[in-house]
């Protein structure tokens, strides 16, 4: 007992900047224990222990919402909040109201993170957090009605949810948010929310395409997104068929974008090939001079055979140096045979690599670039590679070229 009087006051007599510097490296059961010491340290503790709030299931939910009504001093200390996948029957049992009064309490909350099938989102869209800077939210039928409670936002990502968009009615009135400065989500919600700012971070997925009923050219989204001067840093679009208007409109709404990641996960049987779109590329990519890595990916449907692959690996190394030509920052490009090229030594010499980084994928590539090099003497030349007279010498020295360019990790 005297040993513990002892500690106690030792903490006591600590700064309390010191104490609260301590408390933010204890661990949340260390913390509960450190908080039971002295009033001092219940003070500081509190602070670290409700500063983020995870709500794991409806039963505990309530739980500490309850506590929240009780005790605002514990209210007042949370600053985040981490929203799962709450049984709504349980929370609906448990009156809405309840509900209500607690997020009510949490005058000081800056960030609310929402699991992406949260169920429980509708609750707590009705709500206003005055403090409220950064959330990560589902797209649902309550997401325009949030954003609208909460236009001081700074950081907002919008998460759809795979096999809900046509259910969905997104209307389409303007959200002004003057703070915004990073956005991450579907193209509806960004039409709506993006016009006019000039964000330094932004990243949109394609869902329209999905919501067949509301669904609006590409172009059109871009231009909606970039009218009012805002630039476009990354574009990730997840599309259900290829559209050979995406990079032409991303080129003449935001050629300073320098990422851009197309990812075709649906349509097999698409109208437009992945080589018409490609094509496209091709035809806009000299616009976009800031563009440092691209990506165009689609699902693969089994093992594809070496020889198919090697034919997609000289189409494709034909493309990259043609497009390295054209756009001196492009780095990185990912195309559909699952290869990532990358560009070495700050000249057109691009590698293939695997994109899964499998020792197996590798080995292919690296077979394909040994024999395309000895195919093309002035390409061993570009890649810097000494030329011997001597045939055998002449292969063992490309080849331990080869394998030293190939030995990079993604």
């Amino acid at each position: 007992m005297t040993s513990r009087t002892t500690s106690s006051s030792h903490l006591e007599a600590l700064p309390v900047e010191l104490l609260d510097m301590i408390a933010g490296y204890a661990q949340r059961k260390d913390l509960l224990e450190l908080a039971r010491t002295s009033r001092q340290t219940h003070d500081v503790c509190i602070r670290h222990i409700y500063a983020t709030i995870v709500l794991k299931n409806g039963c505990q939910a309530i739980s500490c919402f309850k506590t929240l009504i009780s005790n605002p001093r514990c209210a007042h200390c949370v600053r985040k909040l981490v929203v799962g996948a709450l049984d709504t029957k349980v929370m609906l049992e448990a009156a809405l109201r309840i509900v209500q009064v607690a997020m009510n309490k949490l005058k000081f909350l800056s960030a609310i993170y929402f699991a992406a099938r949260s169920k429980s989102f509708e609750l707590f869209s009705s709500i206003h957090f005055p403090g409220l800077r950064t959330c990560i939210i589902p797209l649902s039928i309550a997401t325009v009605q949030f954003l609208q409670r909460h236009p001081n936002l700074a950081e907002v990502v919008v998460t759809p949810v795979e096999g809900e968009f046509r259910r969905l009615f997104i209307p389409a009135v303007a959200i002004p948010m003057a703070h915004l400065e990073s956005f991450i989500g579907p193209d509806v919600i960004a039409e709506v929310i993006l016009p006019g700012f000039r964000l330094s971070h932004i990243i949109i997925i394609s869902c329209s395409r999905r919501l067949s009923r509301y669904a609006r050219p590409i172009s059109t989204i871009i231009d909606a997104v970039t009218r009012g001067g805002a630039k476009l840093e990354s574009v990730y679009y997840l599309v259900t068929r290829w559209d050979t208007a995406l990079l032409p409109s991303i080129a003449a709404h935001a050629p300073s974008v320098t990422f851009v990641h197309v990812q075709n996960e649906y349509d097999s049987r698409s109208f437009v090939s992945s080589e018409a779109f490609i094509s496209s590329v091709d035809y806009a990519i000299a616009a976009l001079q800031d563009l440092k890595v691209l990506q165009i990916s689609q699902r693969r449907r089994g093992a594809v055979q070496t020889e198919r692959l090697s034919q997609e690996l000289a189409a494709e190394f034909e493309l990259v140096r043609r497009w390295g030509d054209r756009v001196p920052a492009l780095t990185y490009c990912l195309l559909p045979s699952e290869t990532t090229w990358v560009r070495r030594r700050g000249r057109n010499v691009w590698i293939p690599v695997a994109s899964d980084n499998s020792e197996a994928g590798r080995a292919i590539r690296q077979d394909w670039l040994f024999a395309a090099l000895l195919d093309s003497p002035s390409l061993i030349q570009e890649y810097g590679f000494r030329d011997t007279q001597e045939e055998a010498a002449y292969k063992a020295q490309v080849r331990k070229n080869v394998d030293s360019l190939v030995r990079i990790r993604l």
